[in-house]
């Protein structure tokens, strides 16, 4: 065999190991880099959410009630605030199934517990999940 031929052959050969490798691993890159969008953005609401608080009050979501809870148009997305006990949690992200009109969505999650005076308020942001 050639020397010419021998490096085409190798050149190819190691071409097609680079995107095998590449097209192996694509799904885990793209869900990772889905996660980490989805992550930010949800850090992103929390921030608007408690600015919102900060500004206008907690009254303003739970209008007298012990909860509030709403979701999307698209039940894309959905925010919950309800009064929990003494313990103040730090962020913490999951992915959740949720039951939602008969259907099962999963929903990456953002729950963060804060003091709003002598209340302790446990706030849960989530965000569709797309796969």
């Amino acid at each position: 065999m050639r020397l010419h031929t021998k490096l085409a052959l190798f050149t190819t050969i190691s071409t097609l190991a680079v995107l095998l490798l590449f097209i192996a691993l694509l799904p885990q890159i793209m869900q990772r880099v889905a996660f980490s969008n989805t992550n930010q953005t949800l850090l992103r609401q929390k921030q608007k959410v408690l600015q919102q608080i900060n500004a206008t009050g907690i009254d303003y979501y739970l209008e007298g009630d012990s909860s509030y809870g709403s979701y999307s148009m698209l039940k894309d997305e959905y925010i919950s605030l309800e009064h929990t006990g003494a313990t103040i949690l730090t962020d913490t992200l999951l992915t959740e199934p949720r039951l939602v009109d008969r259907d099962t969505i999963n929903y990456r999650i953002l729950m963060h517990g804060f003091r709003w005076g002598t209340k302790v308020i446990f706030w849960k942001s989530a965000k569709k999940r797309h796969q």
